[in-house]
């Protein structure tokens, strides 16, 4: 079995390459990452850094390959389809994970250029592995595993499918809502996803990932933390609020919520992101295409703000206040979604909210994370 896995170097491409190598560790399983440090140097970009250290690129490498001597990983720019069509002539895969991408939805509003690249490059990386797939005759062999997001069904006031709308016999993809053009870019994979599978066979399988947080996750090792650790990011650009919200409060600053926060939205934990896509590989009888909403949790801003404020690491003099709401939204929308695809791949219980932020919060002091003083832009 041939395993690639893009976006390698990233915040759950690192977790994920680490599990597989330690899951795989004999001479039956390729395992192939790929990335070309985008998220490293879009983050020094807009001028921040993860707070938890991480260890290089080049590190990450010989890392690997100590761990399991049959995994590789490699710089490679994944919207150069020569490149790509040559990786996968090469293995010929059997499972293509596809996490590249650029993953920020305010990045993504910066201005003209910065919106271009992310559809361009984000469509682009996509359409490269469809028809490096067909044109190398692999449809029937290997199977394209791809995260889009939840976010590309915006906020519907309907219970939201599992990826199709049914209305008799007749099933039609849904996904087409975004609120921002990153999200519109994943809203383009979705239909470049099913025309791929109508027209070359693809096989694909949509993983519509939820708001991933933590920094724990099953194959972590306290004991050489560098190498195990995932990036944490809680600047504006590319940290999920989560991340921002905790950060604040180690900082002892007061957490602030815009309006209410009682908007209900999907999240899910890295251990359990993580997990799933481990878990596909050994799936039987798995179907030539479908779609599933990962995520386990759907909750507000203010249920996660009094979670951070509960952990035993969190000054007891931080609290949480509400601010001027500065968007126009429904401040009490609460999404409801379907997983019922998705739950069958996870297998097992959902991690608890819980235990995800108090776990984050444990890694963050052990890791002795680094914030910048102010929050925000």
């Amino acid at each position: 079995m041939k395993i690639l896995i893009t976006g390698s170097d990233g915040y759950v491409g690192w977790p994920l390459i680490i599990t597989l190598a330690k899951k795989y560790n004999h001479k039956k399983v390729k395992i192939v990452g790929i990335d070309n440090l985008l998220r490293r140097r879009l983050v020094g970009k807009v001028r921040a850094h993860s707070a938890v250290k991480i260890s290089s690129f080049d590190e990450r490498k010989k890392f690997l390959k100590k761990l399991n001597k049959n995994v590789s990983m490699q710089k490679l720019d994944a919207s150069d389809y020569k490149k790509i069509n040559n990786l996968v002539k090469k293995y010929k895969f059997d499972y293509i994970i596809n996490l590249a991408a650029q993953p920020s939805a305010p990045y993504s509003f910066l201005g003209i250029n910065e919106t271009n690249f992310t559809q361009n490059n984000n469509n682009q990386i996509l359409r490269n592995f469809i028809w490096s797939i067909n044109n190398n005759n692999l449809s029937k062999k290997c199977k394209l595993v791809h995260t889009t997001t939840t976010g590309v069904y915006g906020f519907p006031k309907i219970k939201i499918p599992e990826g199709f709308l049914k209305k008799g016999r007749e099933k039609y993809p849904f996904g087409f809502m975004a609120g921002s053009w990153y999200h519109m870019s994943k809203c383009n994979d979705v239909n470049n996803l099913f025309l791929s599978n109508r027209v070359f066979k693809t096989q694909y399988h949509d993983f519509r990932t939820a708001i991933v947080i933590g920094l724990n996750y099953d194959a972590y090792d306290a004991s050489d933390k560098l190498n195990y650790n995932t990036r944490f990011d809680y600047d504006y650009y590319f940290g999920v609020v989560v991340n921002r919200f905790i950060s604040m409060a180690l900082k002892k600053q007061d957490l602030t919520i815009y309006g209410k926060g009682l908007q209900k939205k999907p999240f899910i934990s890295l251990n359990d992101c993580v997990k799933s896509l481990v878990n596909f590989i050994n799936l039987k009888n798995a179907k030539k295409f479908e779609v599933y909403n990962q995520y386990t949790h759907m909750v507000s801003i203010k249920e996660i703000s009094k979670l951070i404020l509960k952990s035993k690491l969190v000054s007891k003099n931080v609290k949480f206040k509400n601010i001027k709401n500065p968007r126009i939204e429904n401040e009490t929308h609460k999404m409801r979604m379907e997983n019922k695809n998705f739950t069958k791949i996870l297998k097992s219980k959902a991690e608890p909210l819980r235990d995800t932020i108090f776990k984050t919060i444990s890694l963050l002091k052990v890791n002795k994370a680094k914030f910048k003083t102010k929050f925000g832009k």
